[in-house]
Formats: structure tokens, C-alpha cells, sequence
């Protein structure tokens, strides 16, 4: 399984690196002003139900499909369940369609209202994701309880080429090309994982009558849909808040917002996403069999995996997020303060990627549970919290201020988490959190302060590209070899897989 983890950490990595060359090219060729502003808005006028529907649907259908696989019904299962969604995630385009202008106010008050038509028609052609992204979420379930990663961990490449050549045809005052690049993106995306659905010996059809609701499995399915479509969508609730109180600010804070989401985006993507990607079917798989030993080990073994790597990339993203945000975008029409205000945005949202990793990793053993409504209350109050941090911070430290609000509600999603999980843990005499994550923090810290020490004689001398990838090597060095004087088992642990894998590429080659 871990080997697996690391293969798909390489293919999202590919992935990730075409992200961002996507984001740099976008920074240059179109800058941050009212129109990149708009383009966000469009997409943030159905992001929310498109994440939630599809978040649910992955996280709600693998648990039900292990379940399937054990009564030997999967396949008749996924095709009564495609037969089913198909009508109705076309009917909810058309939905969004025509409430689109309501849902750009609800989340865009402070749009111009001059710019208001052009949002409208924007965020009308982006309704057509819907379906796709939805339509995506049924096959990467269905392909990951299959072991088939290849394809899923590979999607952002159809999605980023589309979306680059839409740039490269747009201009600071006409994002059209890249709005319609965008939503063909994301059609591209649907045909890149119909082609592992098609090389499956299983016979996908569409069933007329296929009675869904008849079914036992169709019923839990169902059941737990509704708390998991909420209890999934916590982030993006809290940043779809954040972007809408950023339309009250100055234009141009909801791009800083939206760029420095995407650098912090980075490293969950690449580690997190990754194993929990591989890890989540075997985890649904051990509860549905409630062998609950094997589920609390693997999920602590891999918490374990997942904070040795997190946290010190997401300290070094903080302690160089000015640094970081100049190299990623400063050219151009992104402008030094432009990159000033995003770095210190990076900044306010550096932790949340090691909030957010923890919370999903328990998330996901609750899930597997099939306890969605403790996940649901835990949403419920984390954006609550947000809101609430939203109104008393943005005042005195404005576009600050909400992402620092956003950080500090995903620790408490994360505390609620493990204080609901707790329980189950002590029931079957189950550590919560690895041993090793003392090593980790005092490791960490290490490599914070000597980062601080040699911070200013390098910066004056080696300048912004030095500079920043001195640290990195220095901070590198310093964590890795700080736990290996602490006698870190992980770390064996994790030199032996990469050995492994590359053994495995020898041979293969």
C-alpha cells in the first residue's frame, strides 16, 4: 500500500507542477484586478455544491462498495447507482444554470454592478462543471476501490493544459477564453478516467427502472449522503466565506486569497491527498469486516507517515512565504505588493495544511464507520467558529484576517475530530496519536530556529532564488538529520520503501 502512496505522490506531483506553472503563467499573462476577481466568483457560484456533491459522493460510496464487494453485488451496485445520478446531476445543471445570478449575489455582494452581467454569463458556462467534476467523483470511487490509481492521481494534466492554452488566449480585461478553457478542462478530465472505466472487465450500462431505493446498499447509500455532503465541505464552506467577505474589500483580494490558497494547496495535494487516497478503501474495507484493531493501527501508522513529511514543509512554507510567493508570481502584471499581500496571506494560512491533514485522517476512519453525523456536527461548528473569527478579524487586519480565521477554524474542526474519535480508540485499547510525533515538533523546531539564525546573513548575500533554496536545502538537512539523532523509526521506515520503489523501477526499466 505504501508503495502505492509514493507512486501516486509522483503522478500528482506531475500534476501539481503543471498546476503551477498554471498559476504563474496566469499571474504574469493576466495579473490580479477585477476580472481575475470575477473569474473566481463564477467559479465559487457552484463550487460549493459541486465540492460538496462530489467530496460525498467519494467519500459516502466507497464504505457502501466494500460493503457491496463483500456480498458480491458491486458491479450491479455502481451500475443501478450511475443510472440513478445520471438524470439527476444533468437536471441539476440546469438548476444552477438559472439560479445562477441569485447564487453570485449570495456569494459576491460586493460585485460592481457594472460587472455583474459579465459574472453572470461567467459563472452560467461554469454550471456545465456540475456534471463533470460529479461524473468524475463516481469513477475515481469506483477506480480507487479497484486499485486503479494511475488515472485519478493523473487528472490534473488534461485539466491544466486546457486551462493554460485558455490563458495564454485571454488578457488582464477579457478572462472569456479562460472561463470556457476552464469548463472544457474539466470535460477532458471525465474523458481522461473513462478510459480505465472502459478497459474493465465490468459491463457498465444504464438501467431504465433500476429501483435504487429498493435496495438495502441504495438505502445506505442514501442514509449517509446527506451529513456527508455537509460534513466534507467544511473547507470549502470556510474559503467560499473568505471569498465572499474579500468582495467587500479593495479588488484584488479575492486573487491574493485564491493564489495563496493554491501555493499552501500544494502540499496537501502532493502528501495528503495521495494517502488517503489508497489508504481509505482498505480502511472501509477493515470496517465493514469490523476488524477495528487493524483499522486503528493502519490509520495511526499512516498519520504517523503523513505528519513526518507535513509538518516540516508546512513550517518551511511559512517562515519563506514572501519568498515563495515572489518566485511563484512576481512578474509581470503581479506586482511586488501584489506579492507582498500574498505572501502575508501564505503566511496566515501555512498551518492549516497540518490542521487539515490530521482532521481528514480521522475523518476518513469515522467515515468508514459509516459516523457521518459526527463529522457533520464537527462542519457544522467549524464554520460557525469562521464566521464568528471572520467578523472580529477582518475589521483590524482585513483580507488577514479572514485567512487567518480560516486557519484557526480548521484546528477547531480538528480538536472536535479527535475528541469525538477518543472514545472508539480507548474501547479497543488503540493509541490515538504515533509516538513519534514528539520526534517530529522538537525536529521541526530545530530546523525553524536554525533557518532564523542564518536567515539574515544568506538573504543579503545570496539573493531571492539563493536564498530561498539554500534554506530549503539547509531546513532539509537540519529536520532529517535532527530525526535521525532522535532514532526516528518512520524515517528507516520510509528510506526502505523509496529504496524499494526504485529497485522496482530498475527492474521494470
Amino acid at each position: 500500500m505504501k508503495l502505492n502512496v509514493l507512486i501516486i505522490i509522483i503522478f500528482t506531483l506531475i500534476g501539481k507542477l503543471t498546476g503551477f506553472l498554471r498559476e504563474v503563467i496566469m499571474s504574469a499573462q493576466i495579473g490580479a484586478n477585477i476580472y481575475t476577481d470575477i473569474y473566481y466568483y463564477s467559479i465559487s457560484a457552484t463550487a460549493l455544491l459541486t465540492a460538496m456533491v462530489t467530496a460525498g459522493i467519494g467519500t459516502a460510496l466507497i464504505p457502501v462498495l466494500a460493503e457491496a464487494e463483500v456480498q458480491g453485488r458491486m458491479e450491479s451496485f455502481f451500475n443501478r447507482l450511475l443510472s440513478t445520478l445520471l438524470p439527476i446531476l444533468i437536471a441539476g445543471v440546469g438548476l444552477l444554470y438559472l439560479f445562477s445570478p441569485t447564487l453570485l449575489y449570495l456569494i459576491a455582494p460586493g460585485i460592481p454592478l457594472e460587472m455583474r452581467g459579465i459574472a453572470i454569463t461567467y459563472s452560467r458556462i461554469l454550471t456545465l462543471n456540475f456534471f463533470s467534476i460529479s461524473m468524475q467523483a463516481l469513477f475515481m470511487s469506483y477506480l480507487q476501490k479497484n486499485e486503479r490509481f494511475f488515472f485519478p492521481a493523473s487528472l490534473a494534466i488534461p485539466l491544466n493544459a486546457s486551462i493554460i492554452i485558455g490563458i495564454f488566449l485571454s488578457h488582464p480585461n477579457n478572462v472569456f477564453p479562460l472561463v470556457v478553457a476552464t469548463a472544457i478542462g474539466q470535460f477532458l478530465c471525465l474523458l481522461w478516467l473513462c478510459i480505465p472505466m472502459l478497459q474493465m472487465k465490468h459491463e457498465f450500462r444504464i438501467i431504465r427502472k433500476p429501483n435504487f431505493m429498493k435496495d438495502d446498499l441504495g438505502k445506505q447509500f442514501l442514509k449517509m449522503l446527506p451529513p456527508t455532503l455537509i460534513a466534507t465541505a467544511a473547507y470549502q464552506l470556510n474559503t467560499l466565506i473568505d471569498r465572499s467577505l474579500a468582495s467587500l474589500l479593495p479588488s484584488g483580494n479575492t486573487s491574493y486569497l485564491y493564489y495563496a490558497d493554491r501555493l499552501q494547496g500544494i502540499i496537501y495535494s502532493i502528501m495528503v491527498v495521495a494517502l488517503l487516497t489508497v489508504l481509505f478503501p482498505k480502511q472501509a474495507e477493515y470496517a465493514s469486516k469490523k476488524e477495528y484493531k487493524q483499522l486503528y493501527s493502519l490509520t495511526r501508522e499512516n498519520l504517523s507517515l503523513m505528519l513526518l513529511l507535513v509538518l516540516p514543509l508546512a513550517i518551511g512554507l511559512m517562515f519563506l512565504s514572501r519568498e515563495i510567493t515572489q518566485i511563484a508570481y512576481m512578474r509581470d502584471q503581479f506586482t511586488f505588493q501584489d506579492a507582498y499581500v500574498t505572501g502575508n496571506i501564505l503566511l496566515c494560512y501555512g498551518a492549516i495544511v497540518i490542521f487539515q491533514s490530521a482532521a481528514e485522517m480521522f475523518s476518513r476512519v469515522l467515515f468508514a464507520m459509516k459516523e457521518t453525523k459526527k463529522q457533520m456536527y464537527a462542519t457544522l461548528v467549524s464554520v460557525g467558529f469562521n464566521i464568528i473569527m471572520n467578523i472580529i478579524l477582518m475589521r483590524p487586519l482585513g483580507v488577514y484576517g479572514l485567512a487567518l480565521a480560516t486557519t484557526l477554524s480548521a484546528f477547531v474542526r480538528l480538536v472536535i475530530l479527535m475528541c469525538m474519535s477518543k472514545k472508539d480508540y480507548d474501547r479497543h485499547n488503540e493509541k490515538m496519536l504515533p509516538s513519534s510525533v514528539v520526534k517530529y515538533c522538537i525536529a521541526s523546531l530545530v530546523m525553524l530556529v536554525v533557518l532564523i539564525v542564518i536567515r539574515g546573513g544568506l538573504k543579503s548575500k545570496l539573493g531571492l532564488y539563493g536564498y530561498t533554496f539554500t534554506s530549503v536545502t539547509i531546513g532539509a538537512m537540519v529536520y532529517f538529520i535532527a530525526l535521525i539523532l532522535l532514532r526516528t523509526d518512520e524515517l528507516i521506515e520510509l528510506k526502505d520503501m523509496t529504496i524499494k520503489f526504485l529497485n522496482r523501477v530498475r527492474r521494470s526499466a
